[in-house]
């Protein structure tokens, strides 16, 4: 508002000295105003799109809020569904904030390069992360032990969600699809409350089922919830190990890369 008040006065001062009697003097002040007058309408034009693009993001986190309580997760084997039961089934995901996200110093990991190196779909246009990369940096603040600490990583910018299986369901060709519940998710204060917040974040996740006789798991799906609808995102999983070509079975590491501006109130094609 005082921005455009001062335009407004230099701009009648500068039209007030044409009827003025000339003088070098006047001549000197008029080129000053002229410059104040220019440096001003391009701080306006700065100050207006950098407003206009604080209220589009407010208005893409309105609406595209999760409601992660309502999200559904759920993991794909090729077992018999008889064979799977759902409290086997669990699933760990790490949300790391593309701006917050804080490595370990010593972790020697490369986000850009592993950026770099995942495939894009060219239909849903997300990246499909290796799993050894997946694993790598579901691990990254491992401690020597094995041990992880999610205060830890809660500060470095990662966000927890863990999903235990619910539910079996058979499908159409005689395979399990577990259904898992949320048992762990974002409080209020997440810095991923909306879908906007996942543009240019990674997505990593352990799944296992450990104690299903030779489980070989295919894909892990999740459908958010948000204000602007259902958004489903399918991560399939490697079934051959390129070493030897035979099925990988139990826990599973995936990854997913999404693009800066995936997201928004309508969802962004690349």
């Amino acid at each position: 508002m005082m921005l455009s008040i001062t335009i407004f006065a230099v701009s009648i001062t500068l039209t007030l000295f044409q009827y003025l009697k000339q003088s070098r003097l006047g001549w000197q002040v008029a080129k000053g105003l002229s410059l104040l007058l220019f440096a001003l309408s391009i701080w306006n034009v700065y100050e207006q799109n950098k407003d206009r693009d604080f209220y589009i993001t407010s208005l893409e986190q309105i609406g595209t809020r999760v409601n992660w309580r309502d999200t559904d997760v759920s993991v794909e084997l090729l077992n018999e569904a008889e064979m799977v039961p759902a409290g086997a089934v669990s699933v760990q995901v790490k949300l790391l904030a593309p701006t917050q996200l804080r490595l370990p110093p010593n972790s020697a990991i490369d986000l850009d390069a592993i950026r770099r190196s995942c495939i894009v779909d060219p239909q849903q246009g997300l990246g499909y992360m290796s799993a050894q990369d997946a694993e790598k940096l579901f691990r990254a603040f491992a401690r020597p032990d094995g041990s992880i600490y999610l205060n830890t990583e809660k500060e470095a910018g990662i966000e927890h969600l863990m999903y235990l299986g619910k539910e079996t369901v058979r499908g159409p060709l005689g395979n399990a699809r577990v259904q898992m519940r949320l048992d762990r998710g974002p409080n209020t204060q997440s810095q991923f409350s909306s879908l906007s917040d996942f543009n240019g974040a990674i997505v990593i996740a352990l799944i296992q089922a450990a104690s299903v006789e030779y489980p070989i798991i295919s894909s892990v799906s999740m459908q958010l919830v948000t204000a602007a609808g259902v958004q489903r995102i399918d991560v399939p999983v490697r079934l051959l190990d390129p070493s030897n070509t035979r099925p990988i079975t139990g826990s599973r590491y995936v990854g997913l890369c999404i693009p800066k501006e995936y997201f928004g109130v309508v969802k962004r094609r690349i």
